[in-house]
């Protein structure tokens, strides 16, 4: 159902680019929480974030370029450093100094191959930074970002929905319901930790793509407060991360970053080489699905009806969301095991 963030007050870290989108060169524009900005780098490599308009005259400043590692305005040449303070004006007349006005700056942060940006006013989230998720070694990772035509929580809500692969990726990844399910849920003070057990994972399609036959298929998935999932997959001998964030650009519309990363032992980059080409047209089934829910209840309205145990992980997932926009947060956090096909 219908859920708006933008009435309410609160702080958080979004990532508002991968960091090789970020360079010297020029300057990259994005939208986040409905403001335009650039983000650009200084000559020693710094990231920085501007809001995307000249103080001047307002010429958005995406329109302008870079030169000696400052952000100039294609209108009238003033350039404007990392912090946002101009540092030229040339056409001044010999009399005159630099003009003490700057551009509006945000404060980011690069990590873990992400430019995160903070947004809000509370110091302890500040202080405390983004949320890490370091891409080990041993793993063979890869990026995918792609545009959303729906709100944050109908793309988070679907991580935790496992039940929906049963049909939405029936071509590739699942052809159940074919066995029992037994999952445990615990919330935490960062979000939700749901671990699920799958009767018997030869019964699971995607392992036919698999070069060997493990019984064992489990998987866990973390909601890290408020705008990302985390997925751990195991398939016998694999492991199958995603790390998904959303970043709302505006009501209707959430940029999805997904980074996912295999390690299967000697077959990891073959694995890893499948997945990269597999994983677009699940995902583009996935947006195929979470638009239109999210069209049928903007234009239709009503609620979620008639929740079975399958559904408990996402409605969980939903209520903490709810709860951290809304500042009721709790020490009290619930435990439950559910059992559903899958």
């Amino acid at each position: 159902m219908q859920y708006s963030i933008w009435d309410k007050d609160f702080s958080a870290w979004l990532i508002a680019a991968r960091s090789e989108q970020v360079t010297k060169k020029k300057v990259y524009k994005r939208k986040l929480m409905k403001r335009e900005i650039v983000l650009f780098r200084n000559k020693d490599g710094e990231v920085a974030a501007l809001k995307d308009q000249c103080p001047h005259k307002g010429l958005p400043l995406s329109q302008g370029h870079m030169r000696d590692g400052n952000v100039v305005c294609g209108y009238h040449g003033w350039a404007f450093d990392v912090s946002g303070s101009c540092v030229k004006g040339p056409c001044l007349n010999p009399n005159e100094t630099c003009p003490t006005v700057k551009a509006e700056s945000y404060t980011v942060k690069e990590q873990d191959g992400w430019v995160w940006l903070f947004w809000g006013s509370d110091e302890k989230v500040l202080a405390e930074g983004p949320p890490s998720f370091p891409q080990e070694k041993e793993f063979k990772w890869f990026e995918l970002e792609r545009e959303i035509k729906a709100q944050p929580h109908f793309i988070l809500e679907n991580s935790f929905d496992c039940t929906h692969a049963c049909f939405v990726h029936n071509t590739y990844f699942r052809n159940g319901p074919v066995q029992l399910a037994n999952a445990e849920l615990k919330e935490t003070d960062y979000g939700m930790h749901v671990q699920t057990r799958e009767e018997d994972g030869r019964k699971v399609r995607i392992t036919k793509y698999l070069p060997w036959k493990g019984k064992e298929v489990y998987h866990t998935d973390e909601y890290f407060k408020p705008f990302t999932a985390y997925v751990n997959y195991h398939f016998g001998l694999a492991k199958h991360r995603i790390i998904l964030t959303c970043s709302p650009e505006d009501e209707n519309t959430t940029r999805v970053y997904t980074r996912t990363g295999i390690q299967a032992g000697p077959f990891s980059s073959i694995s890893a080489w499948v997945l990269k080409y597999l994983t677009p047209v699940i995902v583009a089934e996935d947006i195929e699905a979470i638009e239109g829910q999210a069209r049928s209840y903007s234009e239709q309205g009503g609620h979620y009806g008639q929740m079975k145990d399958a559904d408990v992980p996402a409605v969980w997932m939903f209520a903490i969301y709810r709860r951290f926009f809304e500042n009721r947060e709790t020490d009290s956090y619930r435990t439950k095991q559910i059992q559903y096909r899958l």
